[in-house]
């Protein structure tokens, strides 16, 4: 039996509730997440140049790196939750007969929309907006600790290349260092540029709520 429409309304805004909590709890663990690696790495790289435990410097780079692919991570699921609510909306209006919601829309307008081809979520549409350039604040950033991390590391193997286990050390740490990069960000450049399972899933959400109209 086919349920009424105020039955279908409220199933869908219960949805849709959810929907929002989950795109907040995102938001909230992404802040988490830029403020404490931001914390980790600093505190790395400052212990590279104590007395007492300068190696702690070898870290510093996969933190970068993990902190990177996490915040990558938060960005496609927020991003896969708001496809979710906009489709959520555009029926819920369909059948209030009205555009009664426009939450997703409006975001649209301020963070970019969503289902389209993005990298960390930054597109040609958002490249402006304070999400966006709190973002490449956040890459550079890293991208910089990474390198800083990696020159000091060099520094202080090269410094103790004669010493065990240190010199072992020495020996694999740029190669290892440098597959894990290059694993990490090519999968990364992979999956917001090639594979781009966003717009997939957007269009299986609408024509998902579109059915019988």
């Amino acid at each position: 039996m086919e349920p009424d429409r105020e039955t279908r309304l409220q199933i869908l805004l219960e949805e849709l509730d959810a929907t929002r909590e989950h795109i907040a709890g995102y938001g909230a663990a992404r802040a988490r997440l830029m403020n404490g690696s931001a914390l980790v790495m600093i505190t790395l790289f400052l212990l590279g140049y104590t007395a007492w435990l300068p190696m702690a410097i070898l870290l510093l780079p996969f933190a970068a790196l993990y902190a990177v692919v996490h915040l990558a991570v938060l960005t496609a699921c927020s991003r896969f939750a708001r496809a979710h609510a906009a489709g959520l909306e555009e029926r819920i209006n369909i059948e209030a007969g009205g555009p009664l919601l426009f939450d997703q829309a409006l975001a649209s307008r301020t963070l970019g929309p969503t289902g389209r081809s993005s990298f960390f979520g930054i597109t040609a549409e958002n490249i402006t907006s304070i999400l966006s350039w709190s973002t490449l604040h956040f890459l550079a950033i890293s991208a910089a600790l990474y390198l800083a991390g990696f020159l000091r590391a060099r520094y202080l193997l090269a410094d103790e290349v004669d010493t065990l286990p240190v010199g072992t050390l020495a020996d694999v740490y740029v190669p290892v260092l440098a597959l894990w990069t290059l694993i990490n960000l090519g999968y990364l450049i992979w999956y917001f540029l090639v594979a781009n399972p966003e717009k997939s899933l957007a269009e299986a959400i609408r024509k998902h709520y579109q059915k019988g109209e």
